[in-house]
């Protein structure tokens, strides 16, 4: 995969997300929650989130899955040290096992993309502005800290500024400028990863 095409999918943090729904096999504890979200987008949301861990370092994000559902988007920092087959993917949404056969990683963004040996259930899609304008709410679903439920929850903050970062080579950086959406919310460690809506 090219940096460019890992470029275009760093765009899909700040996008708002649809899906593409194929199944309707969903666990008690996130049907639960879905039962409980009134926002159709969040609930939207909610089916494509993932769980990421790489138990050699015991590092945890939060990943999404992205239409056609063949691959889980997350930040490179969550899985730079785990093979494709060492990491543990666990879907809100289904009770299957997920196994990872390849990882593409951008440090300079900080971007991994996992690819998967199946399509999965539900995914998203991008759809709205790359560019939010100060002051836009967006939220997130993920598995902040030590929270392991299969269901995610819900972290909301707001556009607070740009920046334009050029990551060191000796963290991965090509010296290539990438920009970046500041965010002041509630989102913690485990966050990673997750799609922001």
């Amino acid at each position: 995969m090219k940096t460019t095409t890992l470029f275009a999918i760093c765009c899909f943090a700040a996008s708002l997300m649809t899906f593409a729904q194929t199944d309707n096999s969903i666990p008690v504890s996130t049907q639960i929650l879905l039962d409980g979200v009134q926002r159709p987008e969040s609930k939207t949301v909610i089916k494509a989130v993932v769980m990421v861990v790489c138990r050699k370092d015991n590092s945890k994000g939060t990943g999404f899955i992205l239409s056609p559902g063949w691959m889980i988007v997350t930040n490179d920092h969550v899985v730079k040290t785990c093979a494709a087959g060492e990491l543990e993917i666990t879907p809100s949404s289904t009770n299957e096992t997920v196994k990872i056969v390849d990882i593409k990683s951008d440090a300079n963004r900080d971007l991994a993309v996992l690819c998967t040996d199946k399509a999965l259930p539900f995914s998203l899609t991008t759809a709205g502005d790359e560019h939010p304008t100060i002051e836009t709410e967006v939220e997130t679903w993920g598995y902040p800290l030590k929270y392991q439920s299969r269901a995610p929850i819900l972290s909301r903050g707001y556009v607070a500024g740009y920046s334009s970062d050029i990551m060191p080579a000796d963290r991965g950086g090509t010296g290539v400028p990438v920009s970046r959406l500041i965010i002041n919310g509630a989102f913690n460690p485990g966050n990673s990863g997750g799609p922001l809506i």
